[in-house]
């Protein structure tokens, strides 16, 4: 599938509490985590950002999307994108990781067929779920999980029909996949870019 016919949905989250403050705000090559992810994500159709509290952005000209239960965690932020998507899938990824490129993106799309429910990114044995892509009819099933109190998207994986593909498989290092959720984590970033 071509990116320009995905939404791209960057999921900010809430607390940051292992960082101790909101990652969306973190410098990479004085830039801002978000603003980096905008303008990794320029080729999508359209970009969705999704947040815990639409208030805390007020200033911003983005167009966001607002978790209706609050602190429900990743699989909130994916619904409410894939909700007022207006594609029929979107490419779900975290701001806090800032090494993804356009051309990875672009590379990731590409082997995404239509048949699947979703695809998502592994590196060996890890599995990424916000980094992969999402189809619009999962909301019906994601509801379900909401109703039910089921905050692991993992266990979305076990009622659809998912692809799982392998980082290493499309020729790209595995520290792309790199997620930031601590001081240490960001202090190690500089390194990891040189990649």
């Amino acid at each position: 599938m071509k990116i320009n016919e995905l939404t791209a949905g960057i999921l900010i989250g809430g607390k940051s509490s292992r960082m101790g403050e909101n990652k969306a705000f973190l410098k990479i090559n004085d830039t801002t985590f978000l603003e980096n992810a905008l303008k990794t994500c320029r080729g999508f159709s359209e970009t969705l950002v999704s947040v815990d509290d639409i208030k805390k952005y007020k200033k911003y000209p983005y167009h966001f999307v607002e978790d209706e239960i609050k602190e429900y965690g990743p699989l909130e932020g994916i619904y409410q994108v894939l909700r007022a998507a207006s594609n029929k899938y979107s490419f779900i990824l975290a701001v806090d990781m800032p090494l993804l490129t356009e051309e990875f993106l672009e590379r990731v799309s590409e082997e995404f067929n239509a048949d699947k429910d979703a695809m998502v990114l592994k590196d060996g044995d890890k599995i990424h779920p916000l980094c992969g892509i999402y189809s619009k009819r999962l909301t019906h099933e994601m509801k379900k999980m909401r109703n039910q109190g089921e905050r692991k998207i993992r266990r979305l994986y076990d009622r659809i029909d998912i692809k799982f593909l392998n980082i290493k498989d499309i020729g790209f290092p595995e520290e792309l996949l790199s997620n930031i959720n601590t001081p240490k984590e960001y202090g190690l970033l500089y390194s990891l870019a040189q990649i």
